[in-house]
């Protein structure tokens, strides 16, 4: 893959990026003004259709440029789609906010909307390591970073699980919560996986 390809791919997965973390950010929002899930909702939704064009407009350079047999632009296409789905994720989450009515925000819940914020930032760390690959800051370094994430919200959702099967008497109050915990557990999942496909990048540079 030309050097040249790699910059405008890169470009492209940092928009992407940068716009998971405008998502992350429009989602806190909900902290302030639980009862405005509906337009917290639409704002993540709005950027979400952004991520969407950016990804579209790299699976047409790929097409236009023939990259769909090189190897390195195949693996960078997949950390593409990992990003991308990190928005799509997010956004689902934003509108089982609205779905679900929920208007309590719990310690909990405060804590798994900080770590979308944190791990959006380690998200953008992780791309710029893997652009410049420097052996000195490795890129795998910011992978085991990233993939923390996913580790910490498994623990917490395990306990919020058990919890609200054990103490949790209300049929609706169950259904709304279990819904919003599997969400969060996917959102995380989907950094997750962002850090599985970037290791295979950096397996690949090596």
């Amino acid at each position: 893959m030309k050097s040249s390809d790699r910059e405008v791919i890169f470009d492209y997965i940092f928009s992407i990026a940068e716009t998971v973390k405008r998502e992350g950010a429009a989602l806190v929002e909900i902290l302030d003004y639980p009862e405005d899930s509906e337009e917290v909702s639409r704002k993540v939704t709005a950027l979400e259709t952004e991520a969407d064009s950016v990804f579209h407009d790299i699976a047409l350079f790929y097409q236009n440029g023939n990259l769909a047999r090189d190897p390195e632009a195949i693996t960078l296409l997949d950390v593409a789609r990992g990003v991308e789905g990190c928005s799509d994720a997010i956004d689902q989450l934003a509108m089982d906010f609205y779905r679900y009515n929920v208007t309590e925000i719990t310690d909990e819940i405060y804590s798994l909307l900080m770590n979308i914020m944190r791990a959006s930032n380690k998200l953008i760390e992780l791309m710029f390591s893997i652009k410049k690959m420097d052996k000195l800051d490795p890129p795998i370094k910011y992978v085991m970073e990233l993939d923390a994430f996913k580790v910490e919200a498994e623990k917490i959702y395990n306990e919020n699980m058990r919890n609200l099967f054990t103490l949790e008497k209300d049929a609706i109050e169950i259904i709304r919560w279990k819904s919003i915990y599997e969400s969060f557990r996917a959102t995380f999942a989907s950094y997750e996986n962002v850090a599985d496909v970037s290791a295979k990048m950096v397996f690949f540079a090596n």
